[in-house]
């Protein structure tokens, strides 16, 4: 259970009818080195203008009849001891209906990363591929290689992660299970 000590509280005080102030909690909580992880807030980054521009042809809508929508994008996770680097690269493919993951792991975050990833990913016909507007994104290799593919490119607005929220949730829990020790 990952409960703060307010949720504790008032989950104590619902389920077994103990009433116990939260700072009391907290500090009970301290002395016995009890701790929860709390995901920090995201500072809101300045908008970038970008030239390359396609639709946002998923728009939010992720109930596809012909399982055609995924979705893509590339986050750091931290690396292995024998690796000389602090953290690696992880580019991950979502099937939007079966919720099937294809990734690729790499030292740097490069459209070749990328391509390797979609390389690598069996996909339906006529499918759409929706990404945020990272460099790898806009890249011209990037968009040669999903139209050789025949495919579209989808794309969220920029800064807003809700419209590829599928790919992020799925990091977010990623990382808050698999590395929760990791500073964020």
């Amino acid at each position: 259970m990952r409960y703060g000590r307010r949720r504790l509280s008032k989950y104590l005080f619902l389920t077994y009818n103990i009433k116990v102030n939260p700072r009391t909690l907290g500090n009970y909580m301290k002395r016995l080195n009890l701790f929860t992880f709390v995901r920090r807030k995201k500072r809101q980054k300045e908008h970038k203008n970008t030239n390359v521009k396609f639709a946002d042809l998923v728009q939010r809508d992720y109930n596809s009849k012909n399982n055609i929508i995924y979705a893509t994008d590339v986050t750091y996770i931290p690396a292995p001891k024998d690796i000389n680097q602090n953290h690696i690269y992880l580019s991950a493919i979502i099937d939007h209906k079966t919720k099937f993951v294809t990734y690729e792991i790499s030292l740097n975050n490069d459209t070749e990363l990328v391509l390797n990833n979609i390389k690598n990913t069996k996909f339906k016909n006529n499918f759409i591929l929706h990404s945020d507007h990272g460099s790898a994104y806009s890249s011209i290799d990037y968009i040669n290689k999903i139209k050789s593919l025949n495919g579209k490119i989808s794309m969220s607005r920029i800064g807003n992660s809700l419209d590829n929220r599928e790919i992020e949730y799925f990091f977010s829990i990623l990382k808050s299970e698999i590395f929760p020790d990791f500073l964020w």
